[in-house]
């Protein structure tokens, strides 16, 4: 009867390990993913946890959304170089429109004061 007891609990005690690990591994590996998302990492990357279970359906759910977003990334930064791009070429005007402003003034063609004082 002794035997038999140590037997059972040895079995439970294996058993609670490999169900527990079942449990936290996934877990655990889902927390990383996040940390890597949190950090600023969206590159696309294999998917560790494939399993037909709620912890696979959120892993799949994770990739997704590491997925979607790397594309908004991907759009946003697009979208700013084009703004970038467009302003670059307004700063560039107006760069050159002060520049011309700043030699007639010098020239005494544009806003002089002595040419206010002495009525021209």
């Amino acid at each position: 009867m002794m035997i038999e007891g140590i037997i059972a609990l040895i079995i439970l005690v294996v058993m609670s390990q490999l169900i527990g690990k079942g449990i936290t591994t996934p877990l655990y590996e889902m927390k990383r993913a996040c940390e890597r998302l949190r950090d600023g990492d969206f590159r696309e990357s294999e998917r560790r946890i494939v399993r037909g279970d709620e912890f696979g359906d959120m892993a799949a759910t994770v990739a997704e959304m590491r997925t979607s977003i790397n594309k908004l990334m991907r759009s946003t930064n697009d979208s700013a170089q084009q703004i970038a791009a467009r302003a670059g070429g307004t700063v560039r005007a107006a760069r050159s429109w002060r520049c011309d402003a700043a030699g007639r003034r010098s020239a005494g063609v544009v806003g002089s004061r002595r040419g206010r004082q002495h009525g021209r």
